[in-house]
């Protein structure tokens, strides 16, 4: 597997629904100090679904980048999107630190009916679209 590139595998199973929960730790953009947490990936797969061994690893190789938990999401969501070339995905961060207590974001691609909430991530800022 390469570094920075997400493993696939063929849906010859056809699942309809996957979700992968995985341990992660990057360093903080912000303070320069590691924080970690939990990143969870669902999805609805069509050809391709992730080899969750392979993404367990990668997650562990994104240790030395510096990420606030609104990037480390979309970057996780930006090489799953590519990856899986699935139109229904959603990433959610949740970071546990002791300063500033837990947070989550999501990043989420809709799709009808069985689509999730779009959650827009800009550098530090999370904003929900109008209800």
């Amino acid at each position: 597997m390469v570094k920075n590139k997400v493993k696939v595998l063929p849906n010859d199973k056809l699942m309809d629904v996957i979700t992968h929960q995985s341990k992660f730790a990057v360093v903080c953009s912000g303070t320069g100090k590691q924080f970690s947490g939990t990143v969870a990936v669902t999805y609805f797969p069509t050809d391709a679904i992730l080899d969750f061994v392979a993404f367990g690893q990668w997650v562990k190789e994104q240790a030395d980048q510096k990420h606030t938990a609104e990037s480390f999401a979309r970057h996780v969501y930006d090489a799953l999107f590519k990856a899986l070339d699935t139109a229904t995905l959603s990433v959610r961060v949740l970071r546990r630190t002791i300063n500033h207590g837990d947070i989550e974001v999501s990043v989420s691609k809709p799709v009808g009916e069985r689509g999730f909430e779009v959650l827009d991530v800009h550098e530090d800022v999370v904003t929900l679209p109008e209800p």
